[in-house]
């Protein structure tokens, strides 16, 4: 799209597989600060060879993705939930 239209847009998500697919540049936001900006592939690189973003996300904000729930319990309700939609 932004080839196409020659603009660049912004978005914001918290579904890692979205972002992998749709995004040329990532930012890693923690505690209101960009901590990390990349490429999908960079991102996953600098964690190791099989990482995914979400392990990046883990990795960059010390696991936990919101107040009330640790990483990996956040990410399965929300993978459960998209397959219900």
């Amino acid at each position: 799209m932004r080839d196409r239209l020659g603009t660049t847009i912004f978005l914001t998500t918290h579904a890692m597989d979205e972002a992998d697919e749709l995004c040329d540049r990532i930012g890693v936001l923690h505690d209101g600060r960009l901590e990390k900006v990349a490429t999908p592939a960079e991102l996953k690189a600098s964690v190791g060879p099989d990482a995914t973003l979400d392990d990046v996300f883990a990795r960059i904000t010390g696991a936990g993705i919101e107040a009330g729930g640790a990483y990996r319990t956040v990410r399965e309700a929300r993978r459960s939930a998209s397959d219900h939609s």
